[in-house]
C-alpha cells in the first residue's frame, strides 16, 4: 500500500478511483494516511453492501468496469488491488482507464507468475497453479495492454510481505478457503489436500518452509 500512496502523491492525484474494491478493505487502508476524494467502482452489490458498513468517506458505486460510468478525464490515479483477475476483458478495461485519466497513473496489484507456479499450495492442491494461471493475467500481457490503451513509462515493482508459518493456523485458514482459488479447486481434491496438509501439521507442529505472499506492481502513465 505504501507503493500506492507513493504513487498517488507523484501524480498529486486528488480524485482517485478504486477498481474492485470489494468490501474496503483497501480502501480504508489507502485512506489512512492518504486523504483524498475516492471512488470505488464494484459490480458487486454485495461486496459493497459489506464496504458501506465500513462507514468510510468513499462513494461507492456499482458498475462494469470494462464500461465505466464516468466521464472522460474524471481522475488523477486509478488503482486496483487483487481484483483485476475478476475482470474478464482486462483490455478493455485499461482502455476505460485511460479514457477516465486526466494526465495521471494507473496501477495494478497482481500477483506474479512465478508466485502462482511456486505457491506452497501447489503441494497439496494440483490444479491450485492451472487455476490462477487461467485467471490472472501475466505481467507481460498486462504490460501490452497498458502500451496499447496509450500509457507510458510503465514499471513493475515485486514486493513480499514478512513470512506466515504454516501451521495450524494456516491449516484453518485453507480450510475456511481464505483464497478465492480454493473454492474453484474440485471438492474432492479440496478434501484430501486438506486432510494431507493437516496431517503433515499434526506430526511436526509445522511445516519448515513459510508462507510469503508475493504481488507485482504494474503502473503506466497518461501524459497529456
Amino acid at each position: 500500500m505504501a507503493l500506492l500512496k507513493e504513487l498517488a502523491s507523484k501524480a498529486k492525484a486528488q480524485r482517485i478511483l478504486e477498481l474492485g474494491p470489494g468490501t474496503g478493505n483497501s480502501a480504508m487502508s489507502f485512506l489512512a494516511d492518504y486523504p483524498c476524494q475516492l471512488i470505488g467502482l464494484d459490480r458487486s452489490w454485495g461486496m459493497l453492501s459489506q464496504a458501506r458498513l465500513k462507514g468510510l468517506n468513499v462513494a461507492w458505486v456499482n458498475g462494469d468496469a470494462c464500461s465505466q460510468p464516468f466521464p472522460s478525464k474524471e481522475f488523477d490515479f486509478v488503482f486496483s488491488v487483487l481484483a483485476f483477475h475478476h475482470i474478464m476483458d482486462y483490455k478493455a478495461c485499461i482502455q476505460e482507464c485511460f479514457r477516465v485519466l486526466k494526465a495521471g497513473c494507473l496501477t495494478i496489484v497482481t500477483a506474479p507468475e512465478k508466485f502462482i507456479e511456486n505457491h506452497i499450495l501447489n503441494r497439496y492442491f494440483p490444479s491450485f497453479s492451472s487455476i490462477d494461471k487461467a485467471r490472472f493475467q501475466s505481467e507481460s500481457h498486462l504490460l501490452d495492454a497498458m502500451g496499447e490503451a496509450g500509457f507510458q513509462a510503465a514499471t513493475m515493482e515485486y514486493c513480499q510481505r514478512s513470512a506466515v508459518p504454516v501451521d495450524k493456523e494456516f491449516a484453518a485458514k485453507v480450510e475456511g478457503k481464505f483464497l478465492s482459488t480454493l473454492a474453484l479447486v474440485p471438492e474432492d481434491e479440496f478434501a484430501d489436500g486438506v486432510a494431507r496438509l493437516n496431517r503433515e501439521i499434526k506430526e511436526k507442529g509445522s511445516l519448515t518452509e513459510s508462507f510469503i505472499w508475493e504481488a507485482v506492481v504494474i503502473s503506466g502513465w497518461k501524459i497529456t
